[in-house]
């Protein structure tokens, strides 16, 4: 159980501003309860909350979560890219944009690319997130940029569904040439002039 204050989760998720007010129950006990979310994850949601900051070091994530960090090296970055998209995941379905945007940013930018290419990173976000999301859209197109052709040996790896449209992806880029990932197209920039201020690292 999580004790937090009420105007901070208002402030920056729509989801709880609107459960913590009105003539819902949630509203009226002010509690909610939310059985289908891992505490690992909603751990760091309120690191985050309360510090505005996401883990610089890949064992912050580990020491803020709480999950022991395995000891061989390749799953201990794979865990730690598994528990962004969690909480990435976590931050779009309770909707905080702020949140959000950081994700993408330390996933599409910063983030270890063979790490991202790990089935179980990529059935999660296909799993939680809508099919439209950058955050997905970039996963798959890496699936499709790096994998390439052999992606079709991933049959036993990936939901089929993903499977699918990580061949389609790698189809079309294939056929235009562009196997190339450019960070700045998953940002979701609201202008010219805020894509240019990204590639510029402002």
């Amino acid at each position: 159980m999580y004790s937090l204050y009420k105007s901070l989760l208002q402030h920056y998720s729509e989801y709880f501003n609107t459960a913590l007010q009105g003539s819902w129950k949630e509203a009226e006990e002010q509690s909610i309860a939310l059985e289908d979310v891992e505490s690992t994850t909603f751990t760091l949601f309120v690191e985050w909350l309360y510090t505005q900051h996401l883990p610089k070091a890949t064992m912050e994530w580990y020491d803020i979560s709480g999950v022991e960090p395995p000891d061989e090296n390749y799953n201990y970055y794979v865990t730690s890219a598994l528990m962004m998209v969690q909480l990435y995941c976590l931050a779009d379905r309770f909707m905080v944009p702020k949140l959000c945007k950081e994700l993408n940013r330390v996933i599409i930018t910063e983030g270890l690319e063979t790490c991202w290419l790990d089935p179980d990173v990529l059935t999660y976000a296909y799993d939680f997130l809508p099919e439209w999301d950058p955050v997905l859209s970039y996963l798959v197109d890496l699936q499709a940029s790096v994998v390439g052709s052999k992606i079709k040996d991933r049959t036993q790896l990936l939901p089929q569904g993903l499977l699918i449209r990580c061949v389609d992806r790698y189809r079309c880029m294939a056929m235009d040439r562009v196997l190339e990932i450019v960070a700045c197209d998953y940002h979701g920039h609201t202008s010219e002039q805020e894509r240019r201020d990204c590639q510029q690292g402002k």
